[in-house]
């Protein structure tokens, strides 16, 4: 295990690697716990603890973290972060497992690695907030699966996988978002001491690649199994409370597909938070709109305690 501390902007947010998969942990500034009202049994042992899953194309470089950063401050919540192998500042990659199981769109068996990955610095008497983004709500939700008791809510924010795609119309899906990306990065310019995506910046050191693994974690998407799963955690789970979070003009989660899986979990028996938020896919890589998107699982965690 190897462990490094953030500097800067960062302050506060710890790095280690385990089971070849990198961890990041951010802490929340003692301000921020003690307006949560929060009693203290030791540094921050008192705030809640979400585990969080970064969207494809996401690594642990100061882009990515900085929005952890500022859901942790804004929810006083230590947030645990593990990167998906294959895409990183050093060279990780999916086992021979976890790729047989992509090439069926099964996540399962890479989302238990991950889990183990960042079980040393999750609370062992207690359970916790699970957030994903993006394809990392797929990997979120196959968490859920397969350690209902680990848990006690799942957000899941511009879901991708709950619903099939041709491949061909998913690309075409990624080119419309990928479009209106420089207007949200527009809006994270704006809030003092944001940082650039690294592949924007110049001079930067690109992320190490295995462009297999990249393919394999895309395509996987495709089958739309995470729907399916999302049934297996009502049935194991009929008390976890979910929320969907969503942009209104999302070309990859749309608001009739959402609107659909919704009614289904309803059905199923598990209690639902839509939440709408103005924009599409690329709202999480805008500070502003992560801070409205703080504002709804803030009160997503109050109705889960």
């Amino acid at each position: 295990m190897t462990t490094s501390r953030g500097s800067g902007c960062l302050q506060g947010v710890e790095l280690t690697m385990r089971d070849g998969v990198r961890v990041a942990v951010v802490e929340p500034r003692e301000s921020a716990a003690r307006a949560a009202g929060q009693a203290r049994r030791g540094p921050f042992a008192a705030a809640p603890t979400c585990l969080a899953l970064m969207g494809f194309g996401g690594w642990l470089d100061s882009f990515e973290l900085q929005r952890f950063v500022q859901l942790s401050r804004r929810l006083g919540a230590r947030i645990v972060v593990p990167e998906t192998p294959g895409l990183g500042q050093i060279a990780t990659r999916l086992t021979r497992r976890e790729r047989g199981a992509l090439l069926a769109g099964d996540y399962g068996v890479l989302a238990r690695r991950m889990l183990a990955a960042a079980a040393h610095a999750l609370p062992a008497d207690e359970r916790v907030h699970l957030l994903g983004y993006s394809m990392g709500a797929s990997i979120a939700a196959a968490m859920a699966a397969c350690a209902p008791d680990h848990f006690v809510s799942l957000g899941l924010v511009e879901p991708v996988g709950f619903r099939r795609w041709n491949p061909a119309t998913l690309l075409r899906a990624v080119a419309v978002e990928d479009a209106a990306m420089d207007g949200y990065l527009a809006e994270t310019y704006t809030v003092p001491g944001a940082v650039a995506p690294t592949d924007r910046v110049i001079g930067a050191d690109p992320p190490v690649r295995n462009e297999t693994d990249q393919l394999l974690l895309s395509s996987s998407l495709c089958w739309g199994r995470t729907r399916a799963v999302l049934g297996r955690v009502a049935r194991q789970s009929p008390r976890l409370p979910v929320m969907i979070a969503h942009g209104d003009i999302s070309t990859l989660s749309p608001l009739s597909d959402v609107d659909a899986l919704v009614e289904r979990l309803r059905d199923a028996g598990l209690e639902v938070q839509d939440a709408v938020l103005p924009g599409g896919h690329g709202l999480w890589h805008s500070l502003p709109r992560v801070e409205r998107l703080a504002n709804e699982i803030e009160m997503f965690w109050k109705t889960a305690r």
